[in-house]
């Protein structure tokens, strides 16, 4: 379960429905995201709790686990990224209760998964869990207010800057603790650092995307629902090459900071360059 709160997955689905047309609901999957990962970056900076298996010699990491929990504690990212795209669906069909049940089980399975494997204590699961819903609430909030307004994109990249530009100032102002585990020192200042950027250079990413799709592309998803599938597709294979084949160049800019601008590259690509490319080939082959 707990590759269901990778930060892939709402990356993933706000592609797919961008790419579709479906620029509502791309904007909420985005406000979800964004508000669930910044608040929850900004407690864990806040707080610098550390891992349960460092403060409690009786937790034993599972696994693999400890090249993958990087940064602190509190509160659980994979289970605020997990309700920030899956709360929406429940709020969307909460008229049909099997959805909602199974989204809150997931939700909650998510959560167990990192307790279970000695990376959260329950207190980062339940803050994580009751924050992502005012997250969600508040970003259908906003949609219901910008959806019909010409300049939406407009206020929403402003928004992603802003966050950017937080992410920036806390990435290079704050200083963390050293944390022992095993004689070791973890490396968790350098890896709070990393996700950090990573987060600030996906918001970068977005706040030029939306401005350049605002001005510029325009962007529209076809009426063929088998062009969409099939530049979903492809385009999805494109991010993942484009990841893998920029990897050890970004990783050379440097290790927090290439990963910031490798985001950066990554988000506009799938709102900007992928988009241009598609609106040739529906003109190419679709002849409309």
């Amino acid at each position: 379960f707990r590759y269901l709160g990778e930060s892939i997955i709402p990356v993933v689905l706000f592609a797919v429905v961008w790419w579709f047309g479906y620029r509502k609901q791309g904007f909420l999957i985005f406000l979800s995201f964004f508000f669930s990962i910044l608040t929850n970056f900004i407690l864990k900076v806040s707080f610098c709790i550390p891992r349960p298996f460092v403060r409690d010699p009786r937790v034993i990491p599972m696994g693999s686990v400890l090249d993958t929990a990087t940064g602190f504690s509190f509160p659980s990212s994979h289970t605020a990224v997990a309700v920030a795209y899956l709360a929406p669906l429940g709020i969307k069909y909460r008229n049909k209760l099997f959805i909602p049940i199974i989204v809150v089980l997931v939700c909650c399975l998510i959560g167990f998964s990192r307790m279970y494997m000695g990376v959260h204590a329950p207190q980062d699961i339940l803050v994580s869990l009751v924050l992502g819903f005012f997250c969600v609430i508040l970003a259908f909030k906003i949609i219901e207010w910008i959806s019909d307004r010409d300049d939406a994109e407009i206020i929403l990249s402003i928004g992603a800057f802003a966050g950017f530009i937080l992410l920036l100032f806390i990435s290079l102002l704050r200083d963390f603790p050293d944390i022992y585990f095993d004689g070791q020192m973890l490396h968790i200042g350098q890896e709070m650092q990393r996700d950090l950027m990573t987060m600030g250079g996906a918001l970068l990413g977005f706040a030029i995307g939306f401005l350049c799709d605002h001005f510029f592309i325009h962007h529209e998803g076809s009426d063929s629902r088998v062009f969409n599938i099939i530049i979903s597709v492809v385009g999805l294979a494109l991010v993942l090459i484009i990841k893998k084949l920029t990897g050890a160049f970004f990783e050379n800019i440097g290790y927090v900071y290439g990963h910031a601008l490798q985001q950066t590259l990554l988000i506009l690509f799938i709102i900007t360059f992928w988009p241009i490319a598609c609106r040739f080939l529906q003109r190419k082959f679709l002849r409309y």
